[in-house]
């Protein structure tokens, strides 16, 4: 009877071991797993923003070809790819606006709010340091007449906004890239002035 007993708690503790063993292991490769997976996430990444398109705005060319305070307003700007791959314009959205200084959209609440089913659809192919120049006119930067009396006066700021949604040579549809811009004119020195608040002039 001892000896039986004694051979019992043997197989126990030799199985307690080769269980604790078992459950290590497989701790053990589950986190490794998720290393990997995490690494590989981090590595995509890594690639998608040193390798991706970047498209956005020459500051330095955007310039009205019409002034704003006429029916005829029009203004020209390039789009250049910063990136480092080819891009595929999809569609693209402009608008203005003007609001009286304490009203200005440097540090705003929330997204400028987007007249989305206004942005028009493009699909050019822009290569690394090639650009594509758009033209705009009314009605998409569209002024009520209280807006242009107000800029007119010297009493509103007029702004200009919009976005950009891009993919890759693939064409992924919906477009996985936006690029957002805003400028506010500076009409003394008739030039376009870059918003720089990142939390509403955003890239994706």
């Amino acid at each position: 009877m001892g000896i039986q007993l004694r051979k019992l708690r043997a197989w126990i503790q030799t199985w307690r071991a080769d269980w604790i063993l078992a459950v290590a292991t497989i701790v053990f490769a589950t986190l490794t797993w998720r290393a990997m997976l995490d690494s590989n996430r981090e590595t995509r990444y890594a690639l998608d923003i040193t390798e991706r398109p970047h498209l956005a705005v020459d500051p330095t060319t955007m310039r009205w070809t019409h002034p704003p305070d006429t029916p005829d307003r029009e203004i020209t700007f390039d789009v250049h790819n910063y990136g480092r791959s080819p891009g595929r314009l999809v569609r693209f959205l402009i608008q203005a606006i003007v609001v009286r200084p304490p009203d200005k959209l440097e540090n705003p609440r929330s997204a400028p709010a987007y007249r989305e089913n206004e942005a028009e659809t493009i699909g050019v192919i822009i290569v690394p340091t090639q650009k594509f120049t758009i033209q705009e006119s009314d009605p998409i930067l569209r002024l009520s007449d209280d807006e242009v009396r107000l800029y007119k006066e010297g009493g509103g700021w007029l702004y200009v906004y919009g976005f950009f949604d891009y993919s890759g040579l693939s064409g992924e549809d919906p477009p996985p890239y936006r690029s957002a811009f805003g400028f506010r004119y500076d009409p003394p020195n008739k030039r376009f002035v870059y918003l720089l608040n990142l939390k509403f002039w955003m890239y994706r």
